[in-house]
């Protein structure tokens, strides 16, 4: 068993077979360690597959500002150089124009966070 960073507090084991429990073992103080767990934005890419053109939504509780770049499968960035930022939710329509069908890398970045998500592009 695993405990979470967010639920510090006494822990021990009881078995039971049948109708028979054992004594509790050892009770043991488990003390949350680190930070609980990022809730990383929310990012969604729609429809997929697309033509090229697609929806990414991001859905933020604070103001932030993603750089949006897409890369081919041989890495070479066929879209990027784009400052998306958001306070709330935000649909953002792209448009890949004249890109060959494929598999895409679609990267949201900021000095904080990184989110990539993969696309199919099928025309």
């Amino acid at each position: 068993y695993t405990v979470p960073s967010s639920a510090p507090g006494w822990y021990w084991t009881v078995v039971t077979a049948g109708a028979c429990s054992s004594d509790q073992s050892n009770h043991l103080y488990i003390q949350g360690v680190g930070v609980g767990e990022h809730q990383a934005d929310q990012v969604n890419i729609y429809p997929v597959p697309n033509d090229g053109r697609f929806n990414i939504s991001i859905s933020s509780e604070r103001e932030i500002s993603y750089k949006l770049d897409i890369y081919n499968s041989l890495g070479v960035n066929v879209y990027g150089e784009h400052t998306i930022t958001v306070n709330g939710t935000l649909v953002t329509p792209i448009d890949l124009g004249s890109v060959a069908s494929g598999l895409y890398t679609v990267v949201l970045r900021n000095t904080d966070n990184q989110v990539i998500r993969k696309i199919l592009i099928n025309k």
